[in-house]
This record gives structure tokens, sequence and C-alpha cells, in this order.
């Protein structure tokens, strides 16, 4: 059955971009078999250019267009909410409709204010109010009315299902991948490990506090130390003001990488850190995971589903500095712990290779469209 399919996102045509990124790699697989695919972005809805108010706005342009020529309809988020008002009166009855979450939201906002917190701030009223009070029920609706919720990892299906979004038999979760030459045989372990390795956007939710304070401890006691961080999206010296002036020159910034310059960094790299306290499905971390680095990272996310404590990774608690550094100093002298966990992680990676969870999305569609039929 060959389908006509429709993906609704709310972030940019660009495929620096990891939700862009992740939904082309998703249609041009599913347009090599032979279904029909388009892509939607705010450029190509009204409103599209109001960005401050695009959960409310943007689903209703999305809901003036004839979404019944589409077999089957993928809301990004809060995307759907308008939709499914027209879909519960009545007026429209198809397509079949998913709500797909590349990250969940309110799990988001809720690390960031818990961050916020423990410096003292909070989130302005202004929103809280917008972000995590309206927000929320846009979600919830867009969620209860759809055919299938698909979602990222087994945090966010717990939170969908326990908040009354959808029951579980509507609840699917759908990794992403990591590209095939990303998987890396025959790595050599240093006998010391010198070079840390982060990557993501330099932001509070990423952790990034901690990440500071453990490079600042380990490089006052291990002068060869060094820190890269890779797509930060930020400015790169200003991302190095954030650390102590005596660590600077040891700090390297890259803000955005190519792919081969992206292999290129996971090659000489020794140990990847990553203390975030909010993801979806990291696809830094698979990508660090593929290449056969060891990893230390906190449980966010899709982490708690791929890693396994001692076994592919070591796992610090969240917002936890001390325990950061104390796994990293265990790895640095340790060449062979760093090559178990390398290359278990390693195998890891190697069951989310893009073509085998993009099989399995794209059975997931047709089950959605069949059991909507």
């Amino acid at each position: 059955m060959k389908l006509r399919i429709l993906f609704a996102i709310h972030g940019p045509r660009d495929p620096k971009t990891a939700v862009f990124l992740t939904v082309q790699r998703r249609a041009e697989y599913l347009a090599q078999r032979g279904h029909t695919v388009e892509i939607v972005t705010p450029a190509d809805l009204p409103f599209g250019s109001w960005p401050r108010l695009q959960p409310l706005l943007l689903p209703i342009g999305l809901s003036m267009r004839n979404l019944g020529d589409f077999d089957v309809v993928v809301f990004h988020s809060h995307l759907g909410w308008a939709h499914a008002l027209l879909r519960g009166s009545g007026r429209s009855t198809r397509p079949a409709t998913i709500i797909a979450f590349h990250g969940l939201e309110p799990l988001y906002y809720e690390a960031l204010a818990a961050e916020l917190a423990r410096s003292g701030e909070r989130l302005s009223a202004q929103f809280v109010l917008f972000h995590q009070r309206l927000v929320p029920r846009l979600l919830a609706l867009a969620a209860w009315r759809a055919d299938r919720v698909f979602c990222l990892n087994s945090r966010e299906r717990d939170f969908i299902v326990a908040r009354g979004w959808a029951e579980p038999a509507r609840v699917r979760v759908l990794p992403n991948g990591v590209e095939r030459d990303l998987l890396r045989e025959g790595r050599i372990y240093a006998a010391s490990a010198t070079r840390l390795l982060f990557t993501g956007q330099w932001l509070r939710a990423k952790g990034i506090r901690y990440l500071v304070q453990a490079f600042e401890s380990l490089a006052s006691r291990h002068p060869a130390i060094e820190l890269t961080c890779i797509g930060t999206g930020a400015d790169a010296d200003a991302t190095r003001r954030d650390f102590a002036q005596p660590v600077r020159d040891r700090v390297r910034v890259v803000p955005r990488v190519t792919r081969e310059e992206l292999a290129g960094e996971l090659e000489g790299a020794d140990i990847f850190v990553f203390p975030s306290l909010s993801e979806g499905f990291s696809g830094a971390l698979l990508e660090a995971m593929a290449s056969g680095l060891p990893v230390v990272a906190t449980p966010a996310g899709a982490a708690a589903d791929l890693l396994r404590a001692g076994e592919n990774a070591l796992i610090v608690p969240f917002a936890d500095g001390p325990a950061l550094i104390d796994s990293i100093e265990t790895l640095i002298d340790r060449a062979e712990l760093r090559q178990q966990l390398g290359r278990a992680a390693r195998d890891t990676a190697a069951g989310y290779e893009w073509d085998a969870v993009n099989e399995h999305f794209a059975s997931e569609l047709l089950a959605t469209v069949m059991g909507t039929a």
C-alpha cells in the first residue's frame, strides 16, 4: 500500500536542525519505497512569521489546508490541536493523524525550571502561564484525539499515559537513528585519556554548569586534559568565558560542524561527556556511542533506555558536579575500562542504524492508516 504522507513541523526547513534533519531522513526513506511525502514548515503556513505565538497560531494556519488529500498527517507536537478540534466536531474524519514528539516540551521546561531554581532564579510568570499552563493543554488535546502518539523514549511514554493524554495502546516509542558510516570498529584507546568531548547546544538545560565545574576541577589536577565543545550554536569566545580564566586556553569550541568534521571530532576524542538535564533522543549521544567512545552521561531522555551503568556507560545523577568529576576521573587512566565501555556502546548503537529505525517507523505509519480505514 502506497501512502500520501504529510509531515508538519514547527521548526525551520534547515538540515542543520535536529528535527528537520530527522524528518527529512524519514521522508527520503519513505519516498524511496514509493510513498508520496510532503514536509510543511512555518514558512509554508499563515502566521509562520510569529514565532512567539506559534503554539496558538500555526496550528490554525495548518488547519486551513486541505489535509484530506493525505492518508496520514504526522503533526509535530502542538501543531495538531486545531485539526483535533475540527475532527472532534465531526467536520473532518480523514486523514489518519499522528502526534509526534521530538522531545516532550513539559519535561524540558520542568528540567529548566529546576535548574534555574538551583541558582535562585525562576521562569517569568508570563513564560509559566504560556508554556507550562496553556501549551500542555493544547498538547493534551492534540494527543487525546490523534490515532497514534509517537514519542522518543520510555519516560515520555509514561508521562503521556500517566496524564491521560492517550491510553497505552495508542502510544509508540520510536527512536531516532545513527548514520551507518559513524559506526566504527577498531578504535584505539590511549593509555591515558586527555581529550574530553561535549556535543550540544550551549544551554542551561544541557547541564553546562556541571560540565564547566567538572572541567575546571579536572584541569587543576591533570595538566594535559583538554575539552572540546562542538555544535554549541553559540559564539566560541562567549562560551569560553563561562570557564575560569586559567583553563580557558584548554577549551576548544566549534559552534557548528559538518558531518565530515563531526566524524573527525569523534575520532580525536577519548571520553564523551554528556551531563544533559533534558533530552528526547539525543543524536549526539548515539553518534558518540557509535564511534566507540566511552560515555559519561546522565539518564536524560533516551539515555535511560540506551545506557546500562557499568556496561556501556558510566551514568551520573542529574545536576551532580562531583559525581561527574569522579566518573570522568575513573576513566582517565583506565584504558581497559574505556575500551570495554566504548565497544559495548558501539554494539548498542549498531541496533539503531537509520534504515532499521525508519523501517519500524514506516510500519507504524501503515498500521495507523490501516487501523483507521
